[in-house]
């Protein structure tokens, strides 16, 4: 009797009009907004830093890093939007708003050479790498269902803002037996703009200058588009794949530069004692340069898997997530990681809801603790993301961001 019941819930649950979706709209028509900012670090809390004096244990920080060293990045993004979801085979979005990352990191090998000391016979490099993106984003979407294939379409404009090229710098040094020790740095820093940056302080309020700048955005800006397709496999278990396609490069002509650099040496070491030794340092950077200069940049390619399993309900929703991107797509400076993400919303009579989640993205860890308030008309999101760019420090407050959202419709 027991396996006539097993067997009779298994078919009802495979071949029954099933009704759950990734994402699940709450309004038939909704105006939303949703802004975050986030910054975060691999080593230090904001309670270390907000001192009048910093104490800096080297040597520690070295035995904390892995190979990627010391870790920076800032997000932020801005989305507002209007939405009809008037059935499964008509659901519409148009969109607009602002996309942001940058990261920056030094590799483990410096803080080692600062915390334990430069032996004898050593040769090695110190790595330092950066890059930083800003777009102004506007499209639609259009989301249909054919034979039970929910299939999304997002055609998407840009405009790049300001994009900070791959950067590749180094710190070389070397030591030997009779206590010669070179170093050499080499840091070069391209960032190219939708403006002159040069120019921009004594003409941001100049009227010419402004409609200029929107003109020549308009002519530059790229294209992309994001493909979705889902489909219901059981009535609570929907799985999706995705991928967002760059088209056509948006164009920057502006470049600002600068190049840092720095050069040690030290002869004799161990005649320090008796003042025989000689040292010689030189450090600091060129003076910025502007010049005009065309580059093509597109948004990140991203492709993955994606789910949204509500095993109780519509209350309880588990949405898996494992997807690649690329970085720079088309061009030398292409940089693929992958990203993760594993998030579960609780709704309470479909008035009070909490969010926790775990993910890897941008190249850092983060996790999310989210509350939902739904008046019906209106509704309030917020949320905290602690971060971090390895494990263990994201839940150590070494970096925080913070989300907003409001929706009203009906």
């Amino acid at each position: 009797m027991k396996k006539l019941l097993l067997l009779s819930a298994l078919i009802f649950e495979f071949s029954s009009a099933a009704f759950t979706e990734l994402a699940s709209p709450h309004r038939v028509y909704e105006f939303g907004l949703n802004v975050q900012a986030g910054v975060s670090n691999n080593y230090f809390r904001p309670d270390q830093i907000l001192k009048e004096e910093i104490k800096i244990d080297l040597k520690k920080m070295a035995e904390s890093f892995d190979d990627e060293g010391f870790v920076v990045d800032m997000e932020a993004g801005l989305d507002s939007y209007f939405k009809i979801d008037y059935s499964k085979n008509c659901r519409l979005k148009f969109f607009m708003g602002l996309d942001g990352a940058a990261y920056g990191n030094i590799s483990r090998e410096l803080f080692e050479m600062l915390g334990k000391g430069i032996s004898a016979n050593t040769n090695k490099k110190v790595d330092i790498n950066m890059y930083g993106d800003l777009f102004i984003q506007t499209g639609f979407s259009v989301k249909t269902d054919i034979k039970n294939f929910g299939i999304r379409v997002t055609p998407c404009y840009f405009v790049p803002v300001v994009h900070i090229a791959q950067t590749n710098g180094y710190l070389k040094y070397t030591s030997s037996e009779n206590g010669l020790i070179r170093a050499k740095a080499d840091v070069p820093v391209n960032v190219y703009s939708i403006v002159n940056l040069d120019r921009i302080k004594e003409q941001a309020t100049d009227t010419s200058f402004i409609l200029d700048t929107i003109c020549s955005a308009v002519r530059n800006g790229g294209f992309d588009v994001e493909l979705e397709v889902e489909y219901p496999v059981t009535r609570t278990l929907d799985l999706g794949v995705y991928s967002r396609i760059p088209v056509v490069a948006g164009v920057l002509n502006n470049k600002a530069s600068t190049h840092y650099w720095g050069y040690f040496e030290q002869t004799n070491l161990l005649g320090v004692l008796d003042e025989s030794s000689f040292s010689k340092k030189e450090y600091g950077h060129d003076k910025i340069t502007y010049s005009e200069c065309k580059i093509k940049v597109h948004r990140p390619f991203r492709t993955g898997i994606e789910g949204a399993w509500r095993p109780f309900g519509d209350w309880c929703n588990i949405q898996p997530k494992l997807g690649m991107v690329i970085l720079n797509p088309y061009s030398p400076q292409w940089k693929p990681y992958c990203e993760w993400s594993l998030n579960a919303d609780f709704t309470f009579l479909k008035f009070f809801g909490l969010k926790f989640g775990t993910a890897w993205e941008h190249m850092v860890y983060k996790q999310t603790y989210g509350l939902m308030f739904n008046a019906r008309a209106v509704e309030l999101d917020l949320g905290l993301q602690l971060r971090g760019a390895d494990f263990a420090n994201c839940f150590g407050k070494s970096g925080l961001t913070v989300m907003v959202g409001i929706k009203a419709g009906w």
